[in-house]
């Protein structure tokens, strides 16, 4: 996992003074994908999934409100990134594999 820069920011579900919208951060992400998915394609399709349905928050900056995560099983090894979507509410997600050679 690496924190990265983000132009973006979102708050957790619940600060109020904040107006939190966004239900999940990386460890829940990576969490709830582990407990899922037995390859890192499933796990990188639902974190992705999860952060659009139901909103991802990083750092409470901008510098650091992105996350990046390297992701592999047997057969491949991604790089996912992530970062909170302009509203605060959901999130903006890409995946690249990594290519065998």
């Amino acid at each position: 996992e690496s924190t990265c820069g983000a132009r973006t920011l979102a708050y957790p579900f619940g600060d109020l003074e904040n107006h939190g919208r966004a239900l999940f951060e990386i460890m829940e992400l990576s969490k709830v994908a582990l407990e899922r998915c037995k390859t890192a394609r499933c796990a990188i399709q639902t974190m992705g999934d999860l952060g659009v349905e139901y909103g991802f928050y990083g750092e409470p900056m901008m510098e650091d409100s992105g996350e990046a995560l390297i992701l592999a099983d047997k057969e491949e090894l991604w790089v996912f990134h992530i970062l909170p979507s302009p509203d605060g509410a959901h999130a903006i997600w890409a995946a690249q594999r990594v290519p065998d050679d």
